[in-house]
């Protein structure tokens, strides 16, 4: 046991004293000797490779086993275990879900969870919850999103088309303007009624 971490040495080495500790311990100290106040050098620190090897042999519980897990393992598999552990506590896979629990329960959650979301399987690209899951149609959903594209489509050639009668209006209006003083007085009257009625067009362009 490291007198410095209370824990179980990990990578112990040995100092001039001969005492030994947890090499990261003793370095993050690195001013004297727990045990005999002797100054401590961090270029006289020897690693305990046979130490290291026996203690890494060592059987321990799992930590989750307050959860349930009853494994034993070499401290050296450890990280391997816990990786895996069925006990072990992990959060939610889901976007926005804090929830956490048990790997083993992850699942069978994450399949409940009001935030679940995932893309049709069919790929239509509608992005599917569990509300939308049960009523969802690839083929209405394809649908709507062509009639839409349709819409815009029409759209833009309805304001393509109206840009070019504004354009063709505004012609035919100079055109009246600079007619006006060639002709009789019922002409230009009829003239003066094509005008307002070009104009009138043009409000309903614009």
């Amino acid at each position: 046991i490291c007198t410095i971490c209370h824990g179980v040495m990990r990578c112990p080495v040995r100092i001039v004293c001969k005492h030994i500790f947890c090499k990261r311990c003793i370095l993050q100290w690195l001013r004297s000797c727990p045990y005999c106040r002797k100054p401590v050098h961090k270029e006289m620190v020897l690693v305990m490779y046979r130490l290291c090897r026996s203690i890494s042999r060592l059987q321990i519980k799992c930590k989750n086993y307050i959860h349930g897990c009853l494994a034993t393992f070499p401290l050296a598999e450890q990280c391997k275990h816990l990786t895996s552990c069925d006990f072990e506590v992990t959060g939610c896979t889901n976007e926005g879900c804090e929830v956490e629990v048990l790997r083993k329960d992850l699942a069978a959650h994450v399949q409940s969870c009001e935030f679940w979301r995932r893309p049709c399987s069919m790929g239509c690209g509608e992005i599917l919850t569990h509300q939308t899951l049960s009523h969802h149609n690839c083929y209405r959903a394809l649908k709507r999103e062509f009639d839409a594209q349709q819409r815009t489509h029409k759209l833009r050639n309805c304001a393509t088309s109206l840009g070019w009668q504004w354009m063709v209006t505004r012609l035919h209006l100079s055109a009246l303007q600079q007619l006006t003083g060639t002709f009789t007085k019922n002409k230009k009257r009829q003239l003066c009624m094509m005008k307002y009625e070009l104009r009138f067009q043009l409000l309903t362009f614009v």
